[in-house]
């Protein structure tokens, strides 16, 4: 551990070098756990609003069973992609649960992604039929590619269909999914309604502020991901799929009304908690016939737990750059 002067600095860099999805997989299981087992310290996100659709927001978390304390500070400005830059930019501030000293400052933008991912991996572990080999990807962008990742690292998924408006991007998130998962088949739709039929799993991560996933087009059986709440996605589905899972009962709601999707989201809607499923205290799936919509709207604690992981891996290997305070 470095001393009480000193702060660890994490580039991007660093952390793709440190991380691997099932890694990353099994932290956020664990941590999702602890969150079902009232193990974790999650306040509600601090929000400043700069525009519409600009925000700064802090989220901060706690998990016990590992000792891990700190802070995610994000960007949320939807408009950058005009510009061609990311929406999101993001920084994690770990700090000493002993002493409250800093302990390592790291770009979040990895992890955030990564764990973002992961998330709905491990959802669909718990959410998705026994053995699901099909998904559907609406949105070929970061978020369509992680999950890609990070889903087939967790799962036996053999079949990919993928949608986007952006033919360029989705070219190329075919021709990198048939470089890098060669026993996967992959497959460009011309439509979104093509991606979504006959899938297993379909994750919804769009850029768009309308619907372009609607409830008839979902089929039986299938676990829907909306990545961003009912922006994307027809919030009709909150009422006719067979359960509603979130991330946070009390947080879900309040983030889709402001950000994720700014539809009403009353508390009987929710079924529960992906964190109370993988505890025990509630069923996942419990016949291949059930829809089921998850709405994931992402907890610090999962980016602690993960940047705590980059911290441990980091101070085994001697990764980063020491700072003096």
């Amino acid at each position: 551990m470095n001393s009480p002067r000193q702060l660890l600095w994490l580039s991007s860099k660093d952390i793709e070098a440190l991380l691997t999805y099932e890694a990353v997989n099994q932290r956020t299981e664990e941590t999702l756990h602890a969150h079902g087992l009232d193990l974790t310290i999650l306040p509600e996100e601090s929000r400043l609003k700069w525009e519409e659709d600009a925000y700064i927001i802090a989220k901060p978390g706690a998990v016990k069973p590992i000792n891990g304390l700190g802070i995610k500070w994000l960007s949320n400005f939807r408009r950058n992609s005009s510009i061609g830059l990311p929406p999101n930019f993001a920084l994690i501030i770990l700090n000493d649960p002993k002493t409250g000293a800093p302990l390592a400052i790291m770009d979040g933008d990895v992890i955030s992604k990564m764990r973002t991912a992961s998330v709905s991996a491990v959802a669909a572990k718990y959410l998705a039929k026994k053995k699901p080999t099909s998904m559907g990807i609406i949105g070929t962008g970061i978020q369509g590619q992680s999950h890609l990742w990070a889903v087939t690292s967790l799962l036996e998924v053999s079949m990919v269909k993928a949608y986007d408006t952006d033919e360029p991007k989705l070219r190329s998130f075919s021709a990198d999914a048939k470089r890098r998962l060669p026993e996967v088949s992959t497959n460009i739709t011309k439509d979104p309604g093509q991606a979504a039929k006959d899938v297993d799993i379909l994750i919804v991560a769009s850029t768009s502020n309308v619907p372009v996933i609607y409830d008839s087009m979902v089929d039986k059986g299938c676990l829907v991901v909306g990545l961003t709440g009912f922006r994307d996605l027809d919030s009709k589905m909150k009422n006719t799929a067979s359960k509603y899972v979130v991330d946070d009962r009390r947080n879900a709601p309040a983030l889709i009304r402001t950000l994720m999707g700014r539809v009403e989201v009353a508390p009987e809607e929710i079924y529960g908690e992906i964190g109370e499923i993988i505890a025990g205290k509630l069923s996942g799936r419990e016949d291949d016939s059930e829809r089921i919509l998850f709405t994931p709207t992402g907890l610090g604690t999962v980016d602690v737990a993960v940047a705590q992981l980059v911290y441990e891996k980091a101070s085994a290997k001697g990764a980063g750059q020491l700072l003096e305070a």
